[in-house]
């Protein structure tokens, strides 16, 4: 996992070696932590978003990430971990301030996470996480490094999902929804 976001960090900052775009293509690549709130579960995530930016205020695009959703507990079982891909639209605005290299900003992310992995517990019981509606909204601030610029934001996310356990001698579904709360540090080209 590490050596892949190394990859990806190291290309975008390639891409983007032109100088900061007020428009044309471009792109963001960003970390993140989400913090449970209720009976929710923690989870990190790496999203990369190609886009336009459509001057030096606005960027449209679409993204695709992976999300590890830390499964504590679901009626008594043991600790796992169950993956998510989240496919997603991206807006951003931002506010351009004059003779700084510090522009605050807001966004929304709205797509679908669908579910990629089926986990085995005590090799008696079978999770599998089915995704559904996610949305997304971050505010935060850039620091631009001329090519490139470095963000850090504070977001609020919402995932729909089912999680189905077939146990030998019963089925169970747990439909729901995660809420995190979370901190997002992100490249930008």
């Amino acid at each position: 996992m590490k050596k892949i976001l190394f990859v990806l960090l190291f290309v975008c900052a390639a891409l983007g070696m032109s100088a900061q775009r007020s428009h044309g293509f471009g792109g963001k690549v960003d970390v993140g932590y989400g913090f449970k709130t209720g009976d929710s579960f923690n989870s990190i995530n790496v999203n990369l978003m190609p886009g336009y930016h459509l001057n030096p205020n606005w960027f449209l695009g679409v993204g695709v990430g992976y999300q590890n959703v830390d499964v504590n507990s679901i009626e008594g079982n043991s600790n796992g971990n169950l993956s998510l891909i989240p496919v997603f639209a991206h807006v951003q605005w931002g506010v351009n301030i004059e003779d700084s290299q510090f522009s605050p900003f807001v966004g929304v992310r709205a797509g679908y996470a669908i579910g990629s992995k089926k986990y085995d517990i005590l090799s008696v019981n079978f999770l599998k996480l089915e995704g559904g509606a996610m949305g997304n909204i971050e505010a935060g601030c850039k620091y631009s490094l001329g090519a490139t610029a470095l963000s850090l934001s504070a977001y609020f996310e919402y995932v729909d999902f089912t999680i189905s356990s077939d146990l030998v001698a019963n089925k169970l579904a747990v439909v729901g929804e995660n809420q995190n709360v979370g901190i997002r540090l992100g490249l930008e080209f």
